[in-house]
């Protein structure tokens, strides 16, 4: 746990600004209440760190900006932070306040069951109306790649599989 010496020789800028948010009727923190709020937590600065509420692998850009817009409108204070640029980082949607993890998630998961309601729905009008793609109707769209990667799945099984037909006919 850090104590106040430790935090003494910590540079202003480097210390978080906001540990807690200042709920109704409270007056913010000042630097010295956030240096005696860290001092004073029994778990230290693990507790004042910002919670992941969602991953953004797989999330569409939509969903990421009505999570975030949901969260604006509860007054739930969070960011997003971009993927990284090789790919090994997929950015998320992260609180700035743990104490408001388990009412975003509650909200979260509330979104995310009328979320897929509504894609479910939209998936069954579509297959209704005939627009959902099957693999006839891509057949049909693309003849000409069909038959390439066909051309490319025969020739890959002819590959690996015409080794093993010549071993079973030297016994």
């Amino acid at each position: 746990m850090p104590t106040a010496e430790f935090l003494e020789h910590w540079p202003s800028e480097l210390l978080p600004r906001q540990i807690k948010r200042p709920r109704a009727g409270q007056q913010p923190f000042c630097q010295s209440d956030i240096k005696a709020d860290l001092t004073a937590n029994s778990q230290g600065i693990m507790a004042v760190m910002p919670k992941l509420l969602l991953n953004l692998r797989n999330v569409p850009d939509d969903e990421a900006e009505e999570v975030s817009a949901l969260m604006a409108e509860q007054e739930i204070e969070c960011y997003q932070t971009p993927p990284g640029p090789f790919g090994i980082t997929n950015g998320g949607i992260w609180l700035r306040q743990p104490d408001d993890y388990e009412r975003a998630r509650r909200l979260l998961d509330r979104y995310q069951a009328e979320r897929a309601r509504r894609a479910r729905e939209d998936h069954e009008q579509a297959r209704r109306e005939g627009r959902v793609d099957t693999l006839w109707s891509l057949i049909r769209r693309n003849p000409i790649k069909t038959a390439v990667h066909l051309a490319a799945i025969i020739f890959i099984l002819i590959v690996f599989f015409t080794p093993l037909l010549e071993l079973g006919r030297v016994h």
